[in-house]
């Protein structure tokens, strides 16, 4: 770039270098500006999911999702931990620990493996799991917590040998549009405390 505006060349040196900075000043607004506008439309984004069977208006942003979303990850998540015989409870406990965060793998990892050790000993006893009431799932106002309500059937040879009312707490968060479950805890309606 080669100024001639002025009949001295250091002038022209020194206006050369006015201009290259405030086109670099220039350049770095753009970039900024450039930036912000990614980030926003990052956070905007929606990821459309349409599994099978599914209803609703089923959707993951990058730190929320939709009602929807959120009321048939509670549902695929109860059933997977009070839906299990025998034979099928390792698995399933094993399917739903992909979803705990790194923080809380390892605990719940221990936790799962002796529950499944404990049911794997009895080769009869099974368990269900029914949502009760009008409304049995209850989303927190920061949308970090979902409570279940639920009957939990202990089956024996096919036969209900114990019903339990149960609340099912699960703190989660999303984050870059992925469901962590940070604790999940399952307690009897009138009892203090539960057990993962």
């Amino acid at each position: 770039m080669r100024l001639t505006l002025f009949n001295q060349k250091a002038a022209n040196i020194f206006a050369e270098n006015k201009l290259l900075k405030f086109a670099f000043v220039v350049l770095l607004m753009v970039s900024m500006i450039n930036y912000q506008a990614t980030q926003q439309a990052m956070d905007s984004t929606k990821t459309i999911i349409l599994p099978v069977n599914a209803s609703g208006d089923l959707w993951v942003s990058v730190h929320d999702a939709s009602d929807a979303y959120l009321r048939q990850m509670a549902r695929y998540l109860t059933s997977m931990l009070a839906n299990y015989t025998a034979a099928s409870a390792r698995a399933q406990f094993e399917e739903l620990l992909i979803l705990f965060s790194p923080a809380t793998f390892a605990g719940y990892q221990t936790a799962f493996d002796k529950i499944a050790t404990d049911i794997e000993r009895f080769a009869t006893v099974s368990s269900r799991i029914t949502w009760i009431g009008n409304t049995p799932l209850r989303l927190s106002q920061d949308r970090k917590k979902i409570t279940v309500r639920a009957k939990k059937d202990r089956l024996v040879n096919g036969e209900v040998t114990r019903s339990t009312e149960v609340e099912i707490r699960i703190t989660f968060y999303i984050e870059d549009g992925r469901l962590w479950i940070h604790d999940l805890t399952e307690l009897s309606v009138n009892a203090e405390e539960g057990q993962p």
